[in-house]
């Protein structure tokens, strides 16, 4: 073994360095508890393939969810290996590569592309259901093939059948149909015979999130008895994304499908202290639906995980922004169930001047400015993208509705290379309206076929886009035409337009990115995969997490596993906290997985994790001094404001009138 490898395999424990070098003679199963090391695991096993087994690079296929785990892959083998001839991507892009080398090009509609279009159909049909309820029937069918009930059959039939045919016309696909149109063509068994051989060994990550299609996939291309040379790696505690079409059975299921398979467990955590993998063991214990593993921290006990009951989101959100003080805001990230529940903690935060970003906001490829300039690619690479066209018209100063269903029709009948002056004009096309119509299509007929790069240059000065964008947007035009110039800078790395275009549709479409030194503000599913020192879960209550409608439907084990995802993104300080009033809804009663992890007894009391930095306080604002012109909240008689504070009472005016407490006894809530 080469000294440098050597070097890496070393210091790995006995499970990873089992997998590492694991023979390649049957399907490996790597079953990687959170923290465990997967990625480098993985890394390893295709730098040892390559180096030690002698299995050539463009022989290899190694797939990931996201193009931050190909990109990180990427970095980490490039000093094993030749990378530029690995086979390494997300689903979506290898099966693109497949489409495109046996079908020819495609366009990708991304989301926005997909409900734009929607968004016509449904209003050219006059249809009884709104666009956003149709694109997510559409892709559930897509992944799933059932039709969600609340959507009439007739209905979805005709507008989804309008739909696909208008994506036929312009000879595009959408996210969904990637996949589809992949295995569709793999399950030619010629075609899978040709990728069979291709890929001598295929590795997978994430594999507790694959879906049926992409499962089948991997099937057709590694799972005949010739092949079978194919190592995955998850772990079904972490499948957290059943709303997106995830099975984890396939991956409780895969010796069936890859019969004499090999497991090997990873339990050793190399994140996370053992007072944190505690309360992860405890909460995912109660699911039944999993293989059982239980991870041992590398780092030790570290302090007590914290948890403090509250009586509203206000005061939760306080006390959230007032101990991430003690922290730096680069270490600290806070996780919620759901997006509206970031609102109290991002005023606390603004209050304080506490720098923070909400992961999950609008990201680089989905902005405005990106989204328009990319429309002018893809219309140049294909004229029957009447999505594009709206998109450009509507940049276009002086054209509007009723030139941009004159140039659809137009270029239905004729590519936009053909196009004259004469063809608009018989159109009804006259004065501004005609020359501004004109210097659309010259500049289409101009860049068409030009490197990415230079299209974008030609597109932007000849039709005076950052002019547009500095009319339309002044306030935050600085920061669009930066985002115009990254665009010019990734440009730069293509040499074919269409592929830089069908690029920026699969990162819009799947990656979501941690931005800046700051305290990071995210969705637990958009927190899988990211780590920090410090996290803060709020919102663990009845209802709220775990969410109501899993409550009322029984099934909680996939709101289990996204605790226990939460939970373990904290390396060192993990803070829990719970309300009594959140927003509209009151009396809420402390999530049951605060019992299940060991945090409260069955009385109710807390077993661990006192804020005791803080004092001996029962609940937060009750034991801090009260003074005189304070506003306190009482179960009672509501809202009041202290008159008086004597040594062993004190004294409030409610709207019915005075009341006087004894201080130790009075239930007060400092607001």
């Amino acid at each position: 073994m080469s000294v440098l490898l050597s070097k890496e395999i070393d210091p790995l424990n006995l499970a990873q360095r089992e997998a590492v070098l694991a023979p390649i003679d049957r399907p490996i199963m790597v079953i990687a508890g959170a923290g465990s090391g997967k990625t480098r695991v993985l890394t390893l096993r295709v730098a040892y393939l390559v180096r030690e087994i002698g299995i050539p690079e463009n022989r290899i296929l190694a797939v990931t969810f996201t193009n931050k785990a190909t990109d990180e892959m990427r970095e980490r083998l490039s000093r094993f290996v030749n990378v530029k001839r690995l086979n390494i991507g997300t689903f979506h892009s290898i099966a693109l590569r497949i489409i495109r080398e046996e079908t020819g090009d495609r366009v990708v509609y991304d989301d926005e592309d997909s409900r734009a279009l929607i968004k016509e159909i449904v209003e050219r049909a006059n249809l009884s259901v709104s666009p956003k309820a149709l694109r997510l029937a559409i892709t559930r069918y897509k992944n799933t093939g059932k039709v969600p009930n609340n959507i009439k059959e007739d209905v979805f039939s005709s507008a989804y059948e309008e739909y696909q045919r208008r994506l036929r016309e312009a000879n595009a696909l959408d996210f969904d149909d990637i996949l589809i149109e992949a295995v569709r063509l793999l399950e030619d068994e010629e075609v899978r015979r040709k990728y069979s051989h291709r890929f001598f060994y295929v590795l997978v990550d994430e594999y507790q999130d694959t879906n049926p299609l992409q499962h089948r996939m991997i099937k057709l291309i590694a799972g005949e008895p010739e092949h079978r040379r194919v190592f995955v790696v998850g772990d079904e505690d972490q499948s957290i994304y059943a709303f997106r079409g995830a099975d984890f059975t396939i991956f409780l299921n895969f010796e069936r499908d890859f019969p004499n398979a090999r497991l090997i467990k990873l339990e050793t955590n190399y994140r996370s202290t053992n007072q944190i993998l505690k309360l992860a063991n405890r909460l995912i214990s109660h699911n039944t639906q999993r293989r059982g593993k239980v991870l041992r921290s590398h780092s030790g006990d570290g302090p007590l995980p914290v948890y403090r009951h509250f009586f509203s989101d206000r005061e939760e959100a306080e006390w959230v922004a007032r101990t991430i003080k003690k922290h730096s805001p680069g270490d600290v990230m806070v996780l919620y169930r759901a997006n509206y529940l970031s609102k109290p903690v991002e005023d606390a935060l603004i209050k304080r001047g506490i720098p923070y970003t909400v992961v999950g906001d609008v990201s680089f490829y989905q902005r405005r400015e990106i989204k328009d300039l990319i429309a002018y690619l893809r219309l140049s690479v294909n004229p029957q993208d009447f999505v594009a066209l709206d998109r450009v018209i509507g940049t276009v100063e002086g054209l509007g509705p009723k030139t941009a269903t004159t140039l659809k029709d137009l270029l239905a009948e004729m590519p936009f290379t053909e196009v004259e002056e004469e063809d608009l004009k018989e159109r009804g096309l006259r004065g501004k309206r005609l020359k501004t119509a004109m210097r659309l299509v010259s500049l289409l007929k101009e860049i068409e076929g030009e490197h990415p790069h230079r299209a974008l240059v030609k597109v932007i000065e000849g039709m005076d886009y950052l002019e547009y964008l500095r009319r339309k947007f002044p306030d935050t035009y600085i920061d669009r035409r930066e985002n115009v110039s990254q665009l010019l800078n990734m440009a730069t790395e293509y040499e074919d337009t269409l592929e830089f275009v069908n690029q920026l549709s699969l990162l819009s479409s799947v990656d979501t990115k941690e931005k800046g030194n700051a305290v990071a503000l995210m969705t637990v599913h958009a927190a899988k995969g990211l780590e920090r020192e410090v996290v803060f879960v709020i919102g663990l209550e009845d209802g709220t997490f775990p969410h109501y409608r899993a409550m009322v439907e029984g099934n909680l084990e996939e709101e289990r596993r996204l605790a226990y995802v939460a939970i373990t993104r904290a390396k060192r300080y993990l803070y829990l906290s719970s309300v009594e009033v959140r927003g509209w809804k009151e009396d809420l009663e402390p999530s049951q997985f605060l019992y299940e992890m060991g945090v409260l007894d069955d009385r109710g009391r807390v077993i661990i994790g006192e804020d005791n930095a803080e004092g001996e306080r029962r609940r937060e604002g009750r034991s801090e001094p009260l003074k005189k012109g304070d506003y306190v909240v009482h179960d009672k008689y509501g809202i009041g404001r202290v008159l008086r504070v004597d040594l062993d009472t004190v004294t409030v005016m409610f709207s019915v009138g005075k009341k006087t407490f004894v201080r130790e006894k009075a239930k007060l809530r400092k607001l």
